[in-house]
């Protein structure tokens, strides 16, 4: 999904960067620093809960948006909240559940 949206922000002329799960921390931290929208594609595991935290939306811009397109606890709702009730954050989209159906990362 992510690669699809990549190519569709492209083709109207967007710059897109993007990290995997063998990206290293200091190219996710560039990632965060300099995008003004932050679009998160990956399947919720033990090792991606929690993936987007306090740490990472305080690398993000203040004008910057955050796309969920993940799973809900990919991203930390509280920290999620914080950051834009706070105005630390522009504006958020979300097409996810904050509680996954039978997700237990202790089960994982």
């Amino acid at each position: 999904v992510g690669k699809v949206v990549g190519r569709i922000c492209e083709a109207i002329g967007m710059k897109v960067l993007s990290t995997t799960s063998s990206s290293s921390p200091a190219q996710l931290k560039h990632l965060l620093q300099t995008a003004d929208i932050v679009s998160v594609h990956c399947p919720l595991l033990p090792t991606t809960e929690g993936l987007i935290g306090v740490n990472e939306l305080a690398l993000m811009k203040r004008t910057a948006l955050l796309v969920n397109m993940a799973r809900g606890p990919v991203v930390s709702r509280a920290a999620l909240e914080e950051a834009v009730f706070g105005g630390r954050l522009a504006g958020v989209a979300l097409d996810v559940h904050w509680r996954e159906p039978g997700w237990d990362a202790s089960d994982k």
